[in-house]
């Protein structure tokens, strides 16, 4: 299984930890968090446009705060991830 998983706080991280603990042997798992830092050649971005394009995933999970939700969202429908989850969905960022 090949994931993506935005925001590593305490959700992201409880997302992370079920991920590695049920799929760790076909675990594929990319993060993408500006608070974290970033080591050349890992799986780990500061932001979601660093991940290369070429990079598929069969799931995407957005664990961020309420906040831009409606620009992160398009560009995961524009990777055509096929399984998306929106932690705390928020109508707010529709406007």
């Amino acid at each position: 299984m090949r994931v993506l998983l935005i925001a590593l706080g305490r959700m992201g991280c409880r997302y992370r930890d079920a991920l590695q603990r049920h799929f760790a042997a076909g675990l594929s798992l990319v993060t993408v968090d500006p608070k974290s830092p970033t080591a050349p050649g890992s799986n780990h971005y500061a932001d979601l446009s660093e991940v290369p394009d070429e990079l598929r995933f069969d799931l995407a999970i957005d664990a961020r705060p309420n906040q831009d939700r409606l620009l992160v969202f398009r560009e995961l429908l524009r990777r055509q991830i096929p399984h998306l989850v929106v932690e705390k969905p928020h109508a707010a960022s529709l406007n």
